[in-house]
């Protein structure tokens, strides 16, 4: 993607997240009634969810009308679209609706490529497309991580220039400073994660599980932490995600040969450590 076709389109994508972040923010800050929601086991959603993913979808509707739409909390518009923007309002709603401060606004821009073999994901409607820009925003400290294909991953920070941003190059899993979630809609996946972080944490300089899949992969892409692990994951969750990794010159993969954004099961980060956590992940999930 050349810049000149690139800058309209992140253009818009940072209007949309800034307008979101700042409404997240208010409501965070005022402790306004958040009308939540329960829509499944430890799922989520708020009066600021919505409001978030309409707001966002009708600033990029307005600047581009041609390109469909697939948000967390239900908008979906794929059907006929070569470009797609995937969309999580509020990623981090548990976080947000305790206080926590770790949650963000991730925007992705997907493109529809030669259709790919379907590998019995949960996912089956994205096997044909692939991220091309990305935008997480950092809610609480206003940073603004972007990147799309060919073009870099950079941080903007409240009142500094941006930067470039480049993932871990550490070489080996030993002593890796790791990012995790823990699938809490998958109970039957409780068991087989709580054994992981046993055999894990030996190895590992040590794990965090924020609360954000968006956030603990642009950190990933900043060098933050050296690599990140996930399952269960959707594509809101990671699209964006998945282009801040490549264009930072980190590895993203699937455990075994699975496609991550069908399954949204995911290793990302430094390429030698995502390689030894692959084959650590590999002999455990079989």
């Amino acid at each position: 993607m050349t810049h000149n076709e690139a800058g309209p389109l992140l253009e818009a994508a940072r209007e949309a997240g800034a307008a979101a972040a700042s409404v997240i923010r208010q409501a965070f800050r005022s402790g306004t009634d958040l009308a939540v929601v329960l829509k499944g086991h430890q799922d989520f959603v708020t009066r600021v969810d919505l409001e978030c993913e309409g707001l966002i979808r009708e600033i990029l509707a307005k600047k581009f009308p041609g390109i469909g739409f697939l948000g967390e909390e239900g908008g979906r518009d794929l059907e006929g679209h070569q470009r797609v923007w995937v969309v999580d309002p509020l990623d981090g709603t548990s976080n947000f609706m305790h206080g926590f401060p770790a949650f963000a606004v991730s925007i992705a821009l997907v493109e529809r490529v030669a259709p790919r073999v379907l590998c019995g994901g949960r996912f089956p409607e994205m096997a044909p497309f692939r991220p091309i820009l990305g935008l997480v925003v950092d809610v609480c400290l206003e940073d603004e991580y972007f990147a799309w294909q060919g073009g870099g991953a950079w941080v903007s920070r409240k009142g500094a220039p941006e930067q470039a941003i480049r993932c871990s190059t550490r070489p080996n899993l030993e002593g890796a400073f790791l990012a995790t979630g823990f699938p809490v809609r998958n109970r039957d996946l409780a068991r087989l994660y709580t054994q992981l972080f046993v055999d894990l944490l030996p190895l590992s300089g040590g794990i965090r599980r924020a609360g954000s899949a968006a956030l603990d992969l642009a950190y990933t892409a900043a060098g933050i932490f050296d690599a990140f692990f996930e399952i269960h994951l959707s594509p809101w969750d990671l699209m964006a995600g998945l282009v801040l990794i490549e264009e930072a010159q980190g590895a993203t993969q699937g455990p075994g040969q699975e496609d991550a954004i069908q399954t949204g099961n995911l290793i990302a980060g430094s390429v030698d450590v995502c390689h030894e956590l692959k084959l650590f992940l590999d002999r455990r999930l079989g």
